[in-house]
């Protein structure tokens, strides 16, 4: 019995000091929080403003909801002016169809712009916005700009291919598609891209095969799919 009772006080005694110091680290991370807090600088706080304003634009952007997207970037500008702030606003601004804001956003961000890499993207993301706008013109140009600057820059062969095609500069369109492949030929969209080229030029049978081709290495490329349908229908019209 005594030894229980013993047992009991030992434990009694553990759970007491147990509890004491967890109290302890308690306080003394209370402590040490309060004295970072105290040491952060203004420009400590001004720059976690700006990860979270960055963190938020991106996210809607990425998301598709323009509208707030612009509210976004316009936060992040106000703390910092950045050349991919004023891109992302740019795009945000050409989806909503405000056009003229865009290119402002698009010109400002070539001004910032300090190396070949950040005039590249800024130029095919104008490019792009260009062409959504139906400024085929301007967009092949942007587009051939981003290309001086990054020649294996894949996305900007097709894009300025599909700005030819729509402008129906055929030959523009199939030597960029030639070039696309080229550079990765086992990209369904150049593959895709050549066999609309070559539906246009009313080479059908060839159509066929690069629609066939892209569609093998990405099934679910309607578009090729449809070109694959008209150029069959074509063939089937030629052998009647």
């Amino acid at each position: 019995c005594s030894a229980r009772r013993r047992t009991t006080h030992v434990m009694a005694l553990v759970s007491a000091k147990t509890e004491k110091m967890r109290k302890l680290a308690e306080e003394m991370a209370r402590e040490e929080e309060e004295e970072a807090k105290s040491a952060e600088t203004p420009e400590d706080r001004r720059l976690a403003e700006l990860v979270a304003a960055y963190s938020k634009a991106s996210e809607r952007s990425k998301e598709g909801d323009f509208q707030e997207a612009v509210s976004a970037w316009r936060k992040v500008l106000e703390l910092e002016e950045a050349v991919q702030a004023y891109q992302e606003r740019g795009a945000a601004n050409a989806n909503l169809g405000r056009f003229r804001q865009a290119e402002s956003d698009f010109q400002k961000a070539l001004e910032l712009a300090e190396n070949d890499e950040e005039r590249a993207s800024v130029y095919f993301s104008r490019g792009s916005a260009r062409g959504d706008a139906g400024k085929e013109a301007e967009a092949i140009a942007d587009f051939g700009e981003a290309l001086k600057l990054e020649p294996d820059r894949l996305e900007a062969w097709l894009s300025r291919g599909t700005a030819y095609l729509a402008s129906d500069d055929v030959n523009g369109a199939s030597a960029d598609a030639e070039a696309a492949l080229k550079l990765q030929s086992d990209s369904a969209p150049a593959w895709g891209l050549l066999g609309a080229v070559r539906q246009r030029q009313g080479l059908h049978r060839e159509a066929v095969d690069a629609c066939q081709m892209a569609l093998k290495l990405e099934p679910d490329l309607s578009w090729a799919q449809n070109c694959l349908e008209a150029s069959l229908a074509e063939l089937e019209e030629e052998d009647d």
